[in-house]
């Protein structure tokens, strides 16, 4: 092999390997996984507290409720 073809072998490596790495990348934000969206009530909750959405007062009043449901429950 001569120099040439070792380099472009190099480069068509790195150029496989980086799309690999991307296309995984983009598979795990369409199932959900790093999404950005919450899950559980409370983190929809908390996101909505650190938005501003609601106040300090209010977020502590929905979480009480949450956990009293969620005691209920078990």
């Amino acid at each position: 092999m001569d120099m040439y073809t070792t380099v472009l072998v190099i480069v068509v490596a790195l150029a496989a390997i980086a799309v690999a790495f991307f296309a995984a990348k983009k598979a795990r934000k369409t199932k959900g996984v790093d999404s950005g969206v919450p899950t559980t009530e409370e983190a929809q909750l908390e996101d909505r507290f650190a938005r501003g959405e609601i106040t300090e007062s209010e977020y502590h009043r929905r979480l009480r409720e949450i956990e009293e449901r969620q005691n209920k429950n078990v």
